[in-house]
């Protein structure tokens, strides 16, 4: 008797080691199609050529599309490694110069848990022992929680990841009347997007209920509600006030130019345009501020998150992409549609257009480019001497940075603006049946706030209902009418040949046109209301 009771003894302790090896195990990741091939079609964005055999890669490509890693602070390899510690339930990370961060806040404030527990040591902490985290340290614990939230939306696993969440949501909640109240606010906005993302995710899944998203969407506002009360609680205290004393100044309808140059201005120069057109809120510019006053890495990131409202034309103007959306019912996407709050920060907003198409979150970023005007930068660059053109600048050399400001920034902000008034194009004709004649039909509709501006002469941009474009002129001061003329010198064709890969070589004209005066330069920056490539017209 004794020698079975021993043998069962060993017998239960064996299948319950091996069930809890099992509960606790995390599943290697798998990413969706469309995830992959939307990683396959960014890759001129990767950092270094991707193998095919790693995963880790991909979901660093990934994490960068949704800003939750900045690229220039972990590198690829490095995050690889993080990643593998991640899903193999480790303690440790592996060496590095993240891994040595994140290994201190282990060391210093968990003991013994693993990676993928450790964020449960806040349920039910004391204030103080929350306030020894600096906001840095949290953030990286924020990464983490992202990653394995990903992990589960990669898998399917919607109430796993909904139960982290709302988990992790309780912290904001418990630290908003304390002294942790920063703390607490970037805990909120940081899950809030983290949360915006797994809604979109479960939106573009045929099989999720409606009743799920509509339960999301309430208890996102209460989030964001709660995040907005501990900012406030921040901003109310002495220590910060001292900080914003500019504000105090401005009228709740100050401009936003007026805003910038009074606090952010200070520590970089304001914007020449800001996107879309739209304002920031009083609370927005107490956030620039604060920011401002706090430099870390995500500064940017950050502001551009809380700055929601500076989104809502888009917002209103934005439509579901049936056509990537077959198995979906129509009635269904117009449901789904009329859920997405006009708050929605900018970094949901470009989680959804790479769902949903339209253009690539980078553009939405370009209004952060701290340049001079394209019309000043162009009358610098007309002072060089070139014997490719009076407007062309080589790509490489000493003028890289002149061509930069020229040509890659000015079609940059050209983009935004295209971009957003033909989302409202294209809302414009489902809502009345018809193509609008002119753009300010768009902004007497309300669906713009002003007319969209052309970054070179700031002027309206140019719009043709009948060919169903919008174009900005080229850098030459000459509006060609839409026409993109790709025509220059022998000399030019022949460098642009040594320059491009070869299937990009191929596609140039073999006989360039030499009476042509003109470079890529002066063309107009021409872009489809259908979001179709413009081609210019074959040389003669």
């Amino acid at each position: 008797m004794r020698r079975f009771w021993i043998h069962w003894l060993l017998t239960w302790t064996l299948i319950t080691a091996l069930q809890f090896d099992r509960l606790f195990a995390e599943e290697p990741v798998a990413l969706p199609e469309d995830v992959l091939r939307l990683v396959d079609s960014q890759a001129r964005y990767r950092p270094t050529p991707l193998p095919a055999d790693e995963d880790g890669y991909r979901v660093l490509i990934e994490l960068q599309k949704l800003r939750v890693v900045e690229p220039s602070i972990v590198n690829d390899r490095e995050f690889t490694d993080v990643f593998r510690a991640v899903s193999a339930g480790e303690k440790k990370f592996p060496d590095g110069e993240l891994a040595q961060r994140l290994n201190k806040v282990i060391d210093d404030n968990v003991d013994g848990l693993s990676l993928v527990d450790q964020f449960a040591r806040f349920r039910g902490v004391r204030f103080p022992d929350v306030l020894k985290v600096s906001v840095s340290e949290l953030r990286q614990f924020l990464w983490i929680r992202r990653l394995q939230i990903i992990q589960h939306q990669s898998q399917g696993k919607f109430e796993d990841a909904t139960r982290w969440l709302f988990d992790d949501l309780h912290i904001a909640e418990m630290l908003e009347d304390s002294e942790g109240g920063l703390i607490a606010w970037l805990v909120g906005y940081s899950l809030e997007a983290g949360a915006y993302e797994l809604m979109l995710r479960m939106a573009a899944d045929p099989n999720c209920p409606i009743e799920q998203l509509e339960s999301w969407q309430r208890r996102m506002l209460d989030a964001r509600k709660r995040s907005l009360h501990s900012l406030s609680q921040c901003l109310r205290r002495d220590y910060f006030a001292v900080q914003l004393p500019p504000l105090a100044k401005l009228p709740p309808d100050a401009t936003l130019e007026q805003a910038v140059a009074e606090t952010v201005g200070r520590h970089r120069p304001p914007p020449e345009r800001f996107a879309v057109n739209l304002r920031f809120t009083l609370r927005e510019w107490q956030v620039l501020a604060l920011l401002a006053n706090h430099p870390t890495p995500f500064d940017r990131d950050e502001t551009i998150r809380t700055s929601s409202q500076q989104v809502a034309d888009v917002i209103r103007v934005l439509e579901f992409d049936r056509s990537r959306a077959r198995d979906i019912d129509d009635d269904e996407i117009d449901r789904v549609a009329t859920l997405w709050p006009e708050s929605m920060g900018l970094d949901a907003f470009s989680v959804l257009q790479l769902h949903f198409g339209g253009p690539s979150w980078e553009s939405w970023q370009a209004f952060w480019n701290e340049i001079v005007s394209a019309v000043e930068a162009s009358e610098q660059l007309a002072e060089i001497p070139n014997v490719f053109g009076k407007y062309f600048i080589a790509t490489y050399g000493d003028l890289s940075k002149a061509d930069s400001l020229a040509v890659s920034v000015t079609r940059r902000r050209t983009r935004i603006e295209a971009t957003t008034t033909s989302l409202a194009i294209r809302r414009f004709e489902r809502l009345y049946l018809r193509t609008p004649k002119t753009l300010q039909e768009l902004v007497d509709v309300k669906l713009l706030s002003e007319l969209p501006r052309d970054p070179i002469d700031d002027q309206p941009l140019r719009y043709d209902p009948s060919r169903r474009i919008l174009w900005s002129i080229g850098l030459d001061g000459q509006d060609d009418g839409g026409v993109q003329r790709f025509e220059s010198s022998e000399k030019l064709f022949a460098m642009m040949r040594k320059l491009l890969p070869k299937q990009d070589a191929a596609k140039l004209p073999k006989v360039p046109n030499k009476r042509a005066e003109t470079s890529p330069l002066a063309s107009d920056i021409v872009y489809s209301v259908d979001g179709k490539d413009v081609l210019p017209p074959p040389n003669p």
